[in-house]
């Protein structure tokens, strides 16, 4: 079992730039995976009912666009693995983005049209498989299950942090309130997507490279003095 290279996987760049872009894809998929319901109820003004509906449907089409996303991506064979990792990192968060900078603008009794960039944000989401997870999976390879562990953390961090984030910023759950947490989401990910832009990487790190020179040490067996038996000799072994 080949042992793990910490301390490189720590100082290779592009993992930073996966670790650094899911803070901000992980902000911005949590605010809705958590406070969605109340966002429709209380700012869009939903029932409790279809409150419910609409926020479990975008949630169904992420796991779609994930199933399809996939297949999409191998066999996308017109351009080359780092420019699809970076072209479908572009359009999940980026249309991601878009859609919070619409929810943030549009008026409260909009709600048709805040239920659409809703949808939107969520099930765009899901094309972040196919680009910074898979990215990580391309730079890691057998070391992937550290680099997911540190996503894990990330993952786990934001969603304590959410709901302080949101009692700050949206006490009363007004839509200008709410509007100012969409413009905070807006930022965080174009700073923490960027960085991926500039460092992330689709090929094998140096830290993957196995070395399958080994030397393996042969023990000969020695011969001891043979053994004269019914007038044939015997050559025993050790």
């Amino acid at each position: 079992m080949p042992k793990v290279p910490y301390g490189a996987i720590i100082r290779d760049i592009s993992i930073w730039g996966v670790w650094i872009a899911s803070i901000g894809g992980t902000l911005g998929f949590q605010i809705f995976f958590q406070y969605g319901p109340v966002y429709l109820n209380e700012v869009l003004n939903f029932t409790v009912e279809k409150a419910g509906l609409a926020s479990a449907l975008p949630m169904i089409l992420s796991i779609i666009v994930k199933v399809l996303a996939g297949p999409l991506s191998d066999h996308a064979i017109c351009c080359g693995e780092k420019a699809r990792v970076m072209l479908f990192t572009f359009i999940s968060q980026g249309f991601m983005i878009a859609c919070f900078i619409f929810l943030a603008l549009i008026p409260a009794d909009q709600a048709n049209l805040g239920q659409i960039a809703y949808t939107a944000a969520i099930a765009s989401s899901g094309l972040n498989c196919v680009g910074v997870i898979k990215s990580a999976q391309l730079v890691a390879r057998q070391h992937i299950h550290f680099v997911l562990s540190i996503l894990s953390i990330i993952s786990c961090s934001v969603i304590l942090i959410i709901p302080l984030f949101v009692l700050l910023i949206a006490p009363d759950n007004t839509a200008e309130q709410w509007s100012k947490i969409f413009y905070v989401i807006v930022i965080s990910m174009i700073v923490c997507n960027s960085l991926f832009f500039f460092v992330g990487k689709a090929s094998p790190a140096p830290w993957t490279k196995v070395n399958n020179h080994q030397v393996y040490t042969i023990n000969q067996p020695q011969m001891i003095n043979p053994v004269i038996t019914d007038g044939q000799i015997v050559n025993c072994q050790l």
